[in-house]
């Protein structure tokens, strides 16, 4: 469909207080802050739910670890709320037109995640609440249980799934305005997005989050291996559970990224390939990466008493990570570039620079991150027995 058939909001005449380009940076940064924590909450959930199958087939050990997911998922999810509050509104900045448009199109679709939000919330601290704690040497009501807590775990993975299902939809709608009038009528609330990208984006996020779980696992493990909780064994068990699901999602992953790759629009995905543009540079670069980490995961829960081996990996597995989402925003870009009948860039900005407001943002956000490094280093640094250090 034409442009002329949609109408696309004018941009703000207020322009920008800093450069585009600053502000897409801030934007990827901030994003990648929210992912960490949101990929533990959303593939963390699909890994509790599997544990916890396994653990009604009668794999006893599984049952432990998720509870230990559960018990971090309350502050993982305050964590990915908190640092989505940056990313968000840098969108709505740079590329407001669109995003709001997306919102109002998909109707009680977008409102309901916020909906989901608050009921996943309160699912996963019932869970917390009712499974066994080692650290509070507390024994949970369900721990003799595994049904009900199958069942609650199923809701509480539904609904971050749904969430991820809305964003997904939500972002395919606001880069592709041709979709905003479904023939001749504007329809509203959009279910589905029938965009070409939409399954194969969605498969990309549930599957990488998922791994991005496996190593947010073993991270656990190392941290209860460190404080000397519980016993070693069971720890470098998780461990290695961990990064074991890692490299095999990451090798899913690669399959998926591939099936997402080809249903691009082919314009997008040969600037996106390549160094034709420079965030189409950085993604290449960082495919390299994912293509060998599968294997860097491996040989880490071969030597799963080597702590070097996870770092090594989990660094590259945020590296990727911020990869993806440098490739994530050329898909963006390229793609608003093509609507007809001029396309849309961010150089179409007026920038009024107001640099008091930029630096006291960055402010904020260095004092913040160090604070909750600080935090970081107060719970890690707890060594419960004069054991714990004795790892590599």
């Amino acid at each position: 469909m034409m442009l002329a058939a949609v109408s696309i909001p004018a941009l703000d005449p207020v322009g920008l207080p800093a450069p585009p380009a600053l502000f897409v940076f801030l934007q990827l940064l901030t994003v990648l802050l929210h992912l960490l924590f949101m990929n533990f909450v959303l593939g963390g959930s699909v890994l509790a739910l599997g544990l916890n199958v396994a653990a009604l087939a009668g794999r006893r050990e599984a049952h432990p670890i998720a509870n230990l997911i559960h018990q971090a998922m309350p502050p993982m999810i305050s964590m990915a709320v908190t640092m989505g509050v940056a990313p968000l509104l840098f969108v709505q900045v740079l590329y407001g037109p669109f995003f709001y448009s997306a919102n109002v199109l998909l109707g009680f679709a977008w409102f309901s995640f916020v909906v989901v939000l608050l009921v996943g919330f309160y699912l996963t601290y019932w869970l917390t609440y009712r499974g066994s704690n080692a650290l509070q040497r507390r024994t949970g009501a369900w721990d003799d249980k595994p049904l009900r807590r199958l069942a609650v775990g199923v809701l509480t993975t539904a609904g971050f799934l749904w969430i991820a299902w809305v964003l997904t939809n939500n972002h395919e709608m606001s880069i592709h305005p041709n979709l905003w009038a479904d023939g001749d009528a504007w329809r509203s609330p959009r279910w589905f997005v029938p965009s070409a990208t939409t399954i194969p984006r969605f498969l990309h996020n549930v599957v990488g989050a998922t791994a991005i779980a496996g190593l947010w696992l073993a991270a656990i493990g190392w941290w209860r291996v460190r404080r000397g909780t519980g016993e070693p064994e069971a720890q470098f068990g998780m461990i290695r559970l961990g990064l074991i699901v890692a490299a095999v999602l990451s090798t899913i992953q690669v399959i998926v990224g591939l099936y997402f790759l080809l249903s691009l629009d082919r314009g997008v995905m040969w600037e996106l390939l390549g160094f034709r543009t420079f965030l189409g540079g950085i993604w290449s670069v960082t495919l390299l990466i994912a293509l060998l980490l599968p294997l860097g995961m491996g040989y880490a829960a071969k030597h799963v008493r080597r702590f070097s081996w996870f770092a090594m990996s989990a660094g590259a597995g945020v590296l990727v990570t911020a990869g993806m989402l440098c490739g994530h925003e050329q898909v963006r870009t390229s793609s608003l570039a093509r609507i007809e009948p001029e396309g849309f860039s961010l150089d179409q900005w007026t920038v009024y620079p107001q640099w008091t407001n930029v630096v006291l943002f960055a402010l904020v956000l260095v004092g913040g991150l160090a604070l909750v490094g600080l935090m970081l280093y107060w719970i890690t640094d707890r060594t419960a027995t004069e054991t714990a250090g004795s790892t590599d």
